[in-house]
């Protein structure tokens, strides 16, 4: 038989998988099903697989013989590729899921600082008071250059 490129493997493993099939990955947040999903199905190694999906058999989640993850969660290099089908690797442990994805962190925003010609007033009263000291500066002023010019001029 001649050699095929890995890609012509998956597709003739794919291929193979039962149509209507009503399997369903375990995994948490994961929809895959034998009906929608071209992927494959493995069976549930509880030593090895429960600490890696996150779930715990309880009253809402119960390992039996129809307990799946599916090849989703799998990297390539945990299947060995066969010209009939793909298999996964006796020691393979499901790693990929959503919740493990790597966000790029958001750069922090830009904050344009302007500086201030003036400080802030905190209250109407407080310019109330500035405002009044102002005039009363300007009053003081006008009050002497009013004297010295009345001083400076001479009734004889």
């Amino acid at each position: 038989m001649a050699a095929t490129s890995d890609n012509d493997e998956e597709l003739l493993a794919l291929s193979k998988m039962g149509k209507g099939s009503d399997q369903h990955c375990c995994v948490p947040n994961c929809n895959s099903n034998g009906r929608r999903h071209q992927v494959s199905f493995h069976r549930f190694q509880i030593n090895l697989w429960i600490q890696a999906i996150r779930r715990d058999p309880g009253p809402l989640f119960n390992i039996n013989a129809f307990t799946f993850v599916c090849s989703l969660h799998f990297t390539k290099e945990d299947f060995k590729w066969t010209p009939v089908r793909q298999t996964l690797k006796a020691d393979a442990v499901p790693t990929v899921f959503s919740w493990k994805r790597d966000f790029t962190p958001r750069r922090p925003l830009f904050k344009h600082v302007t500086p201030d010609k003036k400080p802030k007033l905190q209250s109407e009263n407080e310019m109330m008071d500035i405002i009044s000291e102002e005039v009363n500066q300007e009053e003081d002023i006008c009050t002497q250059e009013s004297e010295e010019h009345l001083g400076d001029t001479r009734y004889d």
